[in-house]
């Protein structure tokens, strides 16, 4: 697919698709990778897990033609659901005994932000914070898959692939 078209299908700037593609700047907001992989048809933890491990691979999920259809029959991509991601990064962090300060400590984020974050006042939190706040949640020096397995759940809460509860579910069943 040209940069073009998966611009136009994602509602993603070419602009920013050549800096996200190159690796500069700063790390893509979890808006941006969620619209990108709807247009792709492959599932926001593909990005993630790519964004962790370095990796620049892709790959369309089997029987994937490009944009998923909405109920309506429109072709637009996802926003983001902030508040569903809040619940689960708080139910994370109270599942490990942590309290907020800790967390904000732990990921070396401002208290507020890290609170705006658990409350759903952040629309577009980017891939660098989750992933800090997703290493803070669990064990020193925790291995790196287990970290992006975090940080998959919750883009894919944020994204709207999986639902607050059953993310809850599966992260208390992994400890």
């Amino acid at each position: 697919m040209s940069q073009k078209l998966l611009a136009q299908r994602s509602r993603v700037s070419r602009t920013q698709l050549s800096i996200i593609e190159r690796g500069a700047g700063r790390s893509p907001s979890l808006l941006a990778i969620t619209r990108l992989a709807y247009a792709c048809g492959v599932s926001v933890e593909t990005f993630v897990v790519a964004f962790v491990s370095g990796s620049s691979a892709v790959a369309p999920t089997r029987g994937s033609d490009g944009p998923r259809e909405s109920v309506a029959g429109a072709k637009d991509p996802p926003g983001g659901d902030a508040q569903a991601m809040g619940t689960v990064l708080r139910a994370l962090r109270s599942d490990r005994g942590l309290n907020v300060t800790q967390l904000a400590d732990r990921a070396a984020m401002g208290l507020k932000h890290v609170m705006d974050l658990e409350y759903g006042r952040v629309n577009r939190p980017g891939l660098s914070t989750l992933c800090r706040l997703a290493d803070a949640i669990g064990a020193h020096r925790e291995p790196r898959e287990v970290v992006g397995r975090r940080m998959a759940l919750l883009a894919r809460v944020y994204a709207g692939e999986l639902r607050a509860d059953v993310a809850i579910r599966q992260s208390r069943s992994e400890t």
